[in-house]
């Protein structure tokens, strides 16, 4: 089967649904096929991997079951696609205002707490980082100047001397 052929039987298995639904699978799987010659694959192989396209038109046909269709507009929930008369789809998300469900956020750097903040943030990280050298540190010089620390040292060497000797 040609891709010409897969295109006529899906748009004829397809011949009771919206012009607009027909439209938009035709070049679905057109882009498709397409694409995937691109990347190398012989129409052939692309084509049996599709199968028929009665059955595509079928599972097609089913998803859209749900649908409700009216005039030029059909949609699930709250969510509608319409077509004008030049059968271009728009899509309507249900939400009244888009742009307040952005999940992108920016950081304004003219601001002054902006600023503030990246400065304060790696001096506050430096001060973290010799605060904690400068206790190891002192840790480090009572341990050397204790006389237990010495005494327990002492006492180590000695046992491993010992045992070093039997």
């Amino acid at each position: 089967m040609t891709k010409s052929e897969f295109l006529r039987g899906l748009r004829g298995a397809l011949s009771g649904a919206p012009d607009s639904l027909i439209l938009e699978n035709i070049n679905y799987y057109s882009d498709y096929i397409d694409g995937e010659i691109r990347k190398g694959r012989s129409e052939e192989d692309v084509m049996e991997e599709l199968g028929e396209p009665q059955w595509i038109a079928k599972s097609i046909l089913d998803a859209s079951e749900g649908n409700t269709w009216t005039g030029s507009s059909y949609g699930t929930g709250g969510t509608a696609y319409e077509y004008d008369t030049d059968g271009e789809s728009t899509y309507d998300s249900g939400y009244e205002d888009e742009a307040s469900h952005r999940s992108f956020h920016t950081i304004d750097f003219s601001k002054w707490y902006v600023k503030a903040l990246m400065i304060s943030i790696p001096l506050l990280i430096i001060f973290i980082i010799l605060s904690v050298m400068g206790l190891a540190f002192r840790i480090m010089i009572s341990l050397l100047t204790s006389p237990v620390f010495w005494c327990i040292l002492l006492v180590l060497a000695l046992l491993g001397w010992f045992t070093k000797r039997r």
